[in-house]
């Protein structure tokens, strides 16, 4: 008898500590997350941006381009703004896809912008990103957030479709594959393909805001 209930106590106790191993996984899990990438809010929350309100024609330095203002991409179908941090999980998880879909859709008239939004090292890291994943498209350092505030971003990871016109028709994450403590083996809605898609067919496109952790 005393075995019997010395074995529960032993199971008792190896079932308490790998509770406790698991929400320490969690829990740190959830600290380098946030603490790797840039949130001004809650990347579950929508900011009720304001779609039918055109940005200024900002004027833009990229890294490895001349100067230019928005203005001058009038020609192109949309444009495409992605809010890139080196250390944020989602910006690495998703740079080679952002990479193929550049390729893919520059041909189309889609012009893709990246914007570095990491304060830390911002120089040496948004070449290092620029390189690794081989962007063609314009990158630049936000050091002033003035991309940031002009869109209204406050969320690594997020992305921002424009008209020529320079109206947001779209703010939110690239797909739904990755999540804060998952990662689905594929993406079930490719909410930014579908929209470039969309556009580049001709049809009427309706704003849509979505968490950057859409679920």
């Amino acid at each position: 008898m005393k075995a019997f209930f010395y074995q529960q106590e032993k199971n008792f106790n190896i079932t308490v500590i790998k509770d406790r191993v698991l929400w320490f996984i969690v829990i740190w899990t959830i600290f380098v997350f946030f603490s790797s990438c840039s949130f001004i809010r809650s990347p579950y929350l929508l900011t009720g941006i304001q779609f039918n309100k055109a940005i200024r024609d900002l004027s833009l330095f990229p890294i490895n381009s001349s100067r230019f203002r928005l203005s001058e991409l009038e020609d192109k179908k949309a444009i495409v703004f992605f809010m890139r941090e080196k250390d944020c999980p989602i910006s690495e998880k998703y740079g080679p896809r952002i990479a193929r879909l550049e390729k893919r859709y520059s041909k189309k008239g889609i012009q893709f912008i990246y914007n570095y939004v990491g304060q830390f090292r911002a120089k040496e890291s948004a070449e290092e990103d620029l390189k690794k994943f081989g962007f063609q498209g314009p990158y630049l350092i936000d050091s002033k957030q003035t991309v940031m505030d002009a869109l209204s971003a406050e969320t690594t990871g997020d992305v921002f479709i424009l008209t020529p016109e320079r109206r947001v028709v779209y703010r939110g994450p690239l797909d739904d594959q990755f999540h804060l403590l998952k990662s689905a083996l594929r993406a079930k809605n490719n909410y930014v393909s579908d929209i470039l898609d969309a556009i580049i067919s001709g049809k009427k496109v309706v704003p849509k805001e979505l968490p950057l952790l859409a679920v």
